[in-house]
């Protein structure tokens, strides 16, 4: 949803952090990375990019050091992809139509939309997804999404009138392929030509264009009336800060969240998703953060509650195929 913000900034030839492709006569791609920037500045100079939305962060405490970055392609027709992986953050929009309308997919991470009336959307992965963020909130517990904005006046004409909020998009195979193809822009766009890319974008925003006009007013509409997908992710976030504890129940998880442990199982189901599934990924994926980070196995262990280091390990393994010891190595390796 940022990237309607981010696309002013990554225009701008002095920013900090920043590098681009091409020699700006046509379309190019540019990439903004807050470790550019002192670690006690990270935050500040993240904030700015995206004037005049208010971003905020959940622990004020994590300001120093944030990690945030982004990479744009701009098409010739005023269409932006955008490429954006960022930590923890609350962002609230201003209330007049935002300039762009955007078709956003999740890669990873934990995103909610939340309209001005207070309806919420949670992000799917792999599912495209509708967002006019005009006066909304979106909250994240850190996530890796790909966007590709269009102009206002241009998806209204494919769609009709554009709403605040978020609907998903219907999983028809040109969406599927649409999605595909933004992905493929984001991974190789470096690489690529200023006329290759100008295709690839050409190519986007025609796919883009007939997927709106084909599902125009049958868009999916049920996630935003549902007021569970703020339950979901305030639980991934109490999980997230909590993970370090041996004895996190669901118990401890859905009085955090302010329901009963019933409701908490049939919302998480709803999603094809489990409590148990939820705290063990983020448990392992954390752990094997700190393994890549050169931490030592036991002292990881701990730090993801688990008793010992046999017990993560077996479950470290089951889950990514490997030990932690050769994750730990793996990790060394890619950093040499």
């Amino acid at each position: 949803m940022l990237v309607c913000l981010a696309i002013g900034s990554a225009g701008n030839e002095g920013t900090v952090g920043s590098r681009r492709q091409g020699d700006g006569s046509g379309s190019r791609v540019s990439r903004v990375c807050t470790e550019a920037v002192p670690a006690a500045d990270r935050f500040d100079f993240w904030r700015s990019l995206f004037d005049p939305v208010q971003i905020d962060l959940p622990d004020p405490a994590r300001a120093e050091g944030f990690r945030g970055e982004y990479a744009t392609c701009v098409g010739s027709d005023g269409v932006v992809l955008t490429d954006l992986r960022c930590e923890a953050t609350l962002s609230v929009f201003p209330k007049d139509p935002a300039e762009h309308v955007l078709l956003s997919g999740l890669v990873a991470g934990d995103m909610a939309a939340r309209d001005g009336g207070d309806r919420s959307a949670l992000a799917r992965p792999g599912r495209l997804q509708l967002m006019d963020p005009s006066g909304g909130e979106l909250v994240s517990a850190g996530h890796w999404n790909i966007y590709l904005a269009l102009p206002r006046a241009m998806a209204s004409d494919f769609l009709g009138r554009c709403e605040p909020g978020v609907l998903d998009l219907a999983p028809t195979p040109l969406a599927g392929l649409l999605w595909s193809h933004m992905q493929g822009i984001a991974a190789h766009g470096d690489a690529m030509s200023e006329e290759e890319v100008a295709a690839a974008m050409q190519a986007a925003t025609a796919m883009a264009c007939v997927v709106l006009r084909q599902t125009g007013r049958d868009l999916v509409s049920a996630p935003r009336a549902d007021g569970n997908a703020a339950t979901i992710l305030a639980a991934r976030q109490f999980i997230s800060a909590h993970r370090h504890r041996p004895r996190l129940t669901a118990d401890h998880v859905a009085q955090a969240v302010n329901c009963s442990r019933s409701h908490l199982y049939r919302i998480f189901a709803s999603r094809g998703l489990s409590v148990a599934d939820a705290l063990r990924d983020s448990r392992l994926v954390h752990g094997r953060d700190l393994l890549n980070d050169g931490h030592e196995v036991g002292d990881v262990a701990l730090a993801c509650g688990y008793a010992d280091a046999s017990s993560f390990g077996k479950a470290f393994r089951r889950r990514f195929g490997l030990s932690p010891r050769d994750a730990r190595a793996l990790g060394a390796a890619n950093e040499g």
